[in-house]
């Protein structure tokens, strides 16, 4: 386990001010790797392995706003294997009371040939002892056959790449807001965001969009492969 602070700056918040969600995932990424280091497990002793960690599911809930200034501490641990499926588990604290929680999901990936790999390839212990967290339900499925309203093309460029030469998770984050209307006047409530295959400088990303009551459902495929790169639910309170 491993708290973090954090002051939010000018650069990562909304014209309103609210911070932005692809700006909240890149702290809450560091602080995971933050974590991991704590056993040993850093980015440069796994590649050494021909091992990475994917993310394949993340859900995150608000119960109040953060904002440029706000100073936050993010706390976040690994809680149990589940399959071949490490769970991680997020709680952000503004002035000492939680103002946001997240659940993911990871697995662990040969970087070499891109394809999931037991946990038992990983030398270090990663799990903490358990705590009793709330946590945020990541259905098995997270979208159902459906009609959607928009659609639009991204082409995937090279500032969006991360050290594992594909498309930042938090990016994702971005599309989300660009390519389903962002609704000013309200604060992002939840969002889930499912990635089923990644994608990759020059990719052209297929996305749809739906309106909710509460806000959007955001489907998208990668027109290289054919398949699904990922889906994604937010609502605004």
């Amino acid at each position: 386990m491993i708290k973090s602070k954090v002051k939010i700056e000018g650069y990562e918040v909304f014209p309103d001010g609210t911070v932005k969600l692809s700006a909240l995932m890149k702290h809450m990424q560091q602080a995971a790797c933050d974590d991991l280091d704590q056993f040993g497990a850093t980015y440069a002793n796994m590649r050494g392995d021909d091992l990475v960690f994917v993310i394949i599911k993340m859900g995150i809930a608000f119960k109040a706003e953060i904002k440029k200034g706000d100073e936050i501490e993010i706390m976040t641990l690994n809680t149990d294997i589940q399959g071949i499926v490490f769970i991680r588990e997020f709680v952000i604290y503004k002035s000492g009371l939680p103002v946001a929680q997240a659940t993911t999901h990871w697995v662990l990936m040969s970087y070499s040939k891109r394809i999931p790999v037991r946990p038992s390839m990983l030398k270090y212990t990663t799990t903490n002892p358990e705590m009793a967290l709330e946590g945020v339900n990541l259905p098995r499925k997270l979208l159902e056959e459906m009609r959607f309203e928009s659609e639009t093309e991204h082409r995937v460029v090279f500032s969006e790449l991360d050290e594992n030469s594909h498309m930042n998770n938090t990016v994702y984050a971005d599309l989300i807001y660009d390519y389903a209307p962002y609704n000013i006047e309200k604060h992002v409530k939840t969002c889930r965001i499912y990635y089923n295959g990644e994608a990759r400088l020059g990719d052209i990303l297929n996305i749809k969009v739906k309106k909710t009551e509460s806000g959007h459902i955001v489907s998208c495929v990668n027109k290289e492969s054919g398949k699904s790169c990922f889906e994604a639910k937010i609502s605004f309170a």
